[in-house]
């Protein structure tokens, strides 16, 4: 008789004459199942921007990357090492639009040309800008370098424009606030964009799209009713913070922000390397991410059950608005550790690997 069509593989029948009588037996040794070992094997794994097909992904902020050797039974990916270039404009297309309003009725958009200013350059845009729109009224806008916040001020068309002028405490231009001051012009600006409803069931005032508010240290709010509004936070020369590197593939953060919900990692850009001379101005820096400088806080995406085949990432930076950050043509370079695995261990008459 063939026992083991009755009974399983691992009853141990060296102690019993009859295997027909062991279910009857107290002498019957039951082996021990084998747990199986897991046996793994990282790869590292380096992705530099200049590799892609610029064909196809003209900028380094989205683009594809296929592996021609697909990586099997993926058990976790590690952020090991990044250098990420600090170089997009602290003016760019996303938030550079102010919308002001002389009558608080019919709001027109003054646009501002992106690039990499400083206060004294930033003054002087605005002030011209503003102008063009609000003709035959004239402007003044100040910022105080002792509180780091931007005053706008409106006044008729009688008042009397002065240079631009900077001394140790403010940079000014426009008419003079105090001998002008019965010139003055109420104006409305807007920075108020759509609401979004938040989990507790309350709302929270969303910025205007392509708005500058944030960036001068104005409320996602309308302002109206004044001649003249002081930003209640600082003026922001710097950029952005972060970026929020997003990988598909890589589904690894909770946030309540569309870009970082979703999203593989946090890249911190904040560099201690600042331009004073230049008006508080950040220069353009790398950033350099390793492992070791995260600690306990490595970024690494683990798979469970492990993921049968990782045959490709596409890497997307994006600012906190979801916005594509814009390198301005500058490359990085990613590096992962990818860990797979493979089982061992006897199964009756197979083993697996």
């Amino acid at each position: 008789m063939n026992s083991s069509k009755f009974y399983p593989l691992n009853i141990d029948w060296s102690n019993t004459t009859d295997p027909a009588q062991a279910s009857r037996m107290t002498d019957v040794v039951i082996k021990e199942n084998k747990i199986p070992e897991l046996v793994k094997s990282p790869y590292t794994l380096v992705i530099d921007s200049r590799d892609r097909n610029t064909t196809f992904y003209p900028d380094p902020n989205n683009y594809t990357v296929i592996f021609e050797n697909p990586y099997r039974d993926v058990l976790s990916v590690e952020l090991t090492l990044a250098t990420i270039p600090h170089s997009g404009y602290n003016v760019n297309s996303t938030n550079n639009k102010l919308s002001i309003s002389i009558d608080g009725i019919t709001f027109t958009d003054v646009t501002i040309s992106p690039g990499n200013y400083n206060a004294f350059q930033l003054v002087s845009t605005l002030k011209t800008q503003i102008d063009a729109i609000i003709s035959p009224y004239k402007s003044y806008v100040k910022f105080d370098k002792i509180t780091g916040k931007l005053t706008i001020t409106v006044f008729t068309n009688v008042a009397v424009n002065v240079a631009i002028a900077e001394s140790s405490n403010e940079i000014t231009v426009g008419p003079n606030p105090i001998t002008d001051a019965a010139n003055v012009a109420n104006f409305s600006m807007n920075f108020l964009g759509t609401s979004t409803l938040m989990p507790n069931g309350t709302t929270r005032p969303q910025y205007l799209t392509g708005t500058i508010g944030e960036m001068l240290g104005f409320n996602a709010a309308l302002y109206s009713g004044s001649s003249s509004y002081t930003a209640p936070r600082r003026l922001n020369l710097f950029g952005e913070k972060y970026l929020v590197l997003n990988i598909p593939e890589l589904d690894n953060l909770d946030g309540i922000s569309d870009a970082i919900d979703g999203a593989f990692a946090i890249i911190n850009l904040e560099s201690d390397v600042m331009d004073s001379a230049n008006n508080l101005s950040f220069k353009n820096t790398n950033k350099v991410i390793k492992g070791s400088d995260m600690g306990t806080h490595s970024v690494i995406k683990t798979f469970s059950p492990v993921k049968n085949s990782l045959k490709q990432f596409t890497i997307q930076f994006k600012t906190y608005n979801n916005d594509l950050y814009d390198f301005n043509g500058q490359d990085h370079m990613i590096m992962f550790q990818i860990t797979t695995v493979k089982q061992t261990g006897d199964y009756g008459k197979f083993k697996m690997f």
